[in-house]
């Protein structure tokens, strides 16, 4: 509605300034127009409407599982995490409207666990192009930065303990060959 009221004060504003002042150009005259016009009209892109808002809550746990490659309370712990971080703004002072913090963290994560597109996220999660891009960034910038708090290597009796439980549940591999596969944990 915003955008129709500013777009007919333009309007309002060319026309009066045509009754005072002759223009000598009409070309002039179309292209202030056809710019203010090009200013405040967007182009409507169908999409997917509520599918982070309507769909995904109704998932089932599995289902969930299967798109996002994780469970819920998984999400909603990392979302915890992630949202406080200086990663994902609050909100912006122009533009679009603000893309949630958990439906950014959403589409990162479904770009990160399926084979889709930018084009093809955009769509789903009724966003544009480059917040799919921007939201995607921020959230890995923000994971790298939880890394640490994330991933714990193993190490002394903890590392032992994971070398002999191993060995004693693969039985039918002979000890050289555990020893072969999990090389990697030995140096770590």
């Amino acid at each position: 509605m915003a955008d129709v009221l500013s777009f007919l004060i333009v309007c309002e504003f060319v026309w009066c300034g045509e009754e005072e002042v002759a223009m000598e150009n009409e070309i002039e005259e179309d292209v202030v127009y056809f710019s203010a016009i090009r200013l405040f009209m967007r182009r409507e892109i169908s999409r997917i409407r509520g599918y982070f808002e309507v769909t995904v809550p109704v998932y089932e746990l599995d289902v969930f599982r299967s798109h996002f490659r994780m469970t819920r309370t998984t999400f909603e712990l990392l979302a915890q995490m992630i949202i406080p971080s200086e990663h994902i703004p609050n909100g912006n002072a122009f533009g679009r409207p603000v893309v949630e913090p958990d439906k950014q963290i959403a589409m990162a994560l479904w770009m990160m666990a399926n084979q889709e597109t930018h084009r093809q996220i955009s769509d789903r999660f009724d966003v544009s192009l480059s917040s799919v891009s921007r939201c995607f960034r921020r959230v890995c910038r923000a994971l790298v930065d939880l890394l640490p708090d994330l991933v714990r290597w193993p190490n002394g009796r903890y590392l032992y303990f994971l070398f002999t439980f191993f060995i004693t549940q693969n039985k039918c591999l002979s000890l050289r060959k555990a020893l072969i596969r999990n090389f990697h944990l030995l140096h770590l």
